[in-house]
């Protein structure tokens, strides 16, 4: 009789268990609630009625842009239903916005991240629920009051083209530093307050288009960049006062369409260089008030594989031939 009971019990508890279960299911797809296509949001009032709809999901782009005037989009907390963006995400020209709170829910990403022009936004950490990244670019460029791109710390991402420039108020990357690889276009281009690139210090790279490091105004190291070896569309190192040297370019070997390293106040060696033996193009180094040794490209000019080397108003101003003769430093 006991045992009769006890079984009895059990196939409760069980059913029970199996009911929750499937209630779980059918409410999770309940849940799902898509949006079909591309969604571009401009006002508050469009925002809030695209909201109203607890989508979870968009098959296409969501872009919050262009947003000004009286009908200026401030408050994302309507779209805190979103889940996943299967095309790519463009915030920008939002004259008003402050916050990406609202955005916090949002996993996946499956193409480009743009977050430029936004003149009163203050932080990334809206977006720190995000986890995976598709790519092929992520752009941060003109806002002017961001400090760091707290909020981007969980997100993974490969081969990824990255774009950070003009944010006045930038110091670090920190957050990007669990992205695993970046392809295309590295640009680091005037972040007057950017103190190192730390944040992609643990990534690897792999057919890099353009690198270019220019009027990051006390940063010391390009060190980070390490693991570099060839560059298919160039190379710019430009106006950046502080830095003394190119450590972190040791490993690079050719080079396509040019260089330009100019107008580094402090740079004393280009020594990282040495391993550099092709140039589709032309060499300029100009305005490197201290740089005196050019030795390191020995290699390089006597290969011939190089268009054009010119040099001007460094502390030694060699040609190509000087360095052919030996005469490479003073």
């Amino acid at each position: 009789m006991i045992k009769s009971i006890l079984r009895s019990s059990l196939l409760f508890v069980l059913l029970i268990i199996l009911s929750c279960e499937s209630d779980d299911s059918k409410q999770e797809i309940v849940d799902i609630n898509p949006f079909e296509g591309t969604i571009s949001l401009r006002t508050q009032e469009d925002l809030n009625t695209f909201g109203a709809n607890d989508y979870t999901e968009t098959t296409g782009s969501l872009n919050i842009e262009n947003s000004k005037g009286p009908t200026a989009i401030t408050d994302l907390n309507s779209l805190e239903s979103l889940r996943s963006v299967t095309g790519g995400v463009l915030i920008g020209r939002n004259e008003e916005l402050t916050s990406l709170q609202g955005l916090h829910n949002i996993q996946f990403i499956g193409n480009i991240l743009s977050i430029a022009e936004n003149p009163n936004l203050e932080s990334m950490q809206g977006l720190s629920g995000l986890l995976e990244l598709g790519g092929p670019f992520l752009l941060v460029r003109q806002n002017p009051k961001i400090t760091n791109l707290d909020g981007f710390e969980q997100v993974s991402a490969n081969n990824l083209s990255l774009n950070i420039s003009d944010n006045d108020l930038l110091e670090n990357v920190d957050a990007l530093s669990n992205i695993q690889s970046y392809s295309g276009d590295i640009n680091f281009f005037d972040n007057p307050r950017l103190q190192n690139l730390n944040g992609i210090q643990n990534a690897s790279f792999s057919d890099i288009d353009r690198l270019s490091v220019a009027e990051c105004n006390i940063l010391t190291s390009i060190e980070p960049l390490a693991g570099i070896s060839s560059l298919n569309h160039g190379l710019l190192i430009y106006k950046n006062p502080l830095l003394t040297n190119l450590e972190g370019l040791n490993d690079i070997t050719n080079i396509g369409f040019g260089v330009d390293i100019s107008l580094n106040d402090t740079l004393q060696s280009i020594d990282a260089l040495s391993a550099l033996t092709s140039v589709e193009n032309t060499v300029l180094l100009r305005y490197n008030y201290v740089l005196t040794d050019f030795c390191s490209l020995t290699a390089l000019v006597t290969s011939g594989n190089l268009d054009g080397f010119f040099t001007e108003e460094n502390g030694y101003n060699p040609t190509a031939q000087d360095i052919i003769d030996g005469n490479c430093s003073l």
